[in-house]
């Protein structure tokens, strides 16, 4: 575990007691409070919240309206959502970046909690345009089909190799396609026990100190994270592999982008017989983990932290099957 504090270590920054604050000190970060005030979410995070901002800037333009917003202009900027076919999803997350903006902009402001605005998105709800159908996730006997079919091409053929590691440390890791391919292999640390401890430098839930993935050594048939990875690490040049863990071919520097995990899942969902692979998209890995870990009976709490969940939105991620309903409705239609 010395790896473990000392790579915590390497992230501190060196303190600056107050006693030794001057003026200038203080005025630069008075001047940077605005950046700072926004970096409570992640940089993707921020760029989404920009463009749902811009959307509404876009909006007042056109509409020959001027800013601070009346409550009765975002209630009309909702009904051009809706009438544009935006996705209810889309308009839930640009009223929340709105909500942000005018927090920053106007601080005790409420306009984006009237009644106008309220009632609406109540109408949105109703009217808008929904996903029709929700990404599923990966099931563990599904990652064991597509693993065992590329297992069998070639030791040596890297692009196997590489997609069964990607595909084993995000289910296991319940990791986003972001953290998969922003792994380094310096923030790969195995364990003499099987076990592997992966560090992201950068979290979405946490951007600013990272957080430690564990991940176990795996069963007899099942799913082994540190063997995929070690697997790999001996394409890459073996111990003394550096640079990105998972790059576009063989001897490449050049790190796989995250619009990459989604198709390769896909094609190898479908290579290896899995019905409706085009039903899977890279955030199956993270939800299809989780998925399987309450399944197993691994606590909710114990999930939240592995998933570094900040809230009980990992509720949501967690898939009930078709047959889990069938299974609990016979179990209420039971006699007593």
């Amino acid at each position: 575990m010395g790896q473990y504090a000392a790579a915590r270590q390497q992230q501190d920054r060196p303190l600056l007691q107050a006693s030794a604050w001057t003026r200038d000190f203080v005025r630069q970060v008075q001047r940077d409070m605005p950046s700072f005030m926004t970096a409570d979410v992640a940089p993707s995070s921020q760029l989404t919240y920009d463009a749902g901002v811009q959307r509404f800037e876009r909006f007042c333009t056109v509409a020959g309206l001027s800013l601070p917003p009346q409550s009765l202009d975002v209630a009309e900027f909702i009904a051009c959502m809706v009438a544009a076919n935006y996705k209810l999803s889309t308009i839930a997350v640009t009223m929340a970046s709105l909500r942000r903006w005018a927090r920053q902009r106007w601080p005790g402001e409420a306009v984006m909690d009237a009644h106008e605005v309220q009632l609406a998105l109540k109408v949105a709800r109703r009217l808008a345009v929904r996903h029709l159908r929700q990404k599923l996730p990966l099931a563990a006997a599904d990652l064991v089909l597509v693993l065992d079919a590329l297992a069998r091409s070639p030791t040596n053929n890297f692009i196997a190799v590489r997609d069964a590691a990607i595909f084993t440390v995000g289910w296991a890791g319940l990791l986003r396609s972001s953290d998969i391919v922003g792994l380094d292999w310096q923030d790969v640390h195995f364990t003499q026990e099987g076990e592997v401890m992966l560090y992201l430098p950068r979290s979405k839930t946490d951007p600013g100190a990272g957080a430690w993935v564990f991940l176990g050594s795996g069963c007899e048939g099942g799913v082994h994270p540190a063997a995929a990875l070690r697997r790999l690490q001996q394409l890459a040049g073996g111990a003394a592999a550096v640079g990105p863990v998972f790059t576009a071919f063989k001897g490449s520097t050049s790190r796989l982008s995250k619009s990459t995990v989604g198709p390769r899942l896909k094609k190898a969902l479908a290579k290896a017989g899995v019905p409706a692979a085009e039903m899977y998209a890279a955030h199956s890995l993270r939800r299809g983990g989780a998925t399987h870990a309450a399944s197993v009976g691994v606590h909710l709490r114990l999930i939240q932290v592995m998933g570094r969940w900040k809230s009980d939105a990992v509720r949501a991620y967690l898939y009930t099957s078709p047959q889990q309903l069938f299974h609990a409705s016979s179990q209420m239609l039971r006699p007593a």
